[in-house]
């Protein structure tokens, strides 16, 4: 499992912000935080790091969202034998 913690800028028009959340928050991979001006922090939980990779390309390309900063992933490989860690 690969949990990463976002930090997203939406553009600064209210319509833009009500439909770009709404998009993500439907799209089931993302638990939303509170905004603070025209950010909001995410967390988003997926099975591997394509994934991963494929909805921070998806958040990109949503309309009115006009940065994705990662600031922290964790993904766990059991069979690994190990759990780690990445804080940015």
């Amino acid at each position: 499992m690969y949990t990463s913690g976002l930090v997203i800028r939406l553009k600064n028009d209210e319509q833009f912000k009500a439909s770009a959340l709404t998009a993500i928050m439907g799209a089931g991979a993302f638990t939303a935080g509170p905004m603070q001006g025209d950010s909001v922090a995410l967390v988003m939980e997926v099975d591997n790091a394509q994934s991963a990779q494929q909805w921070h390309d998806w958040l990109l390309a949503v309309p009115g969202v006009e940065a994705a900063e990662v600031v922290f992933v964790h993904w766990d490989e059991a069979d690994r034998g190990g759990t780690h860690v990445a804080v940015c």
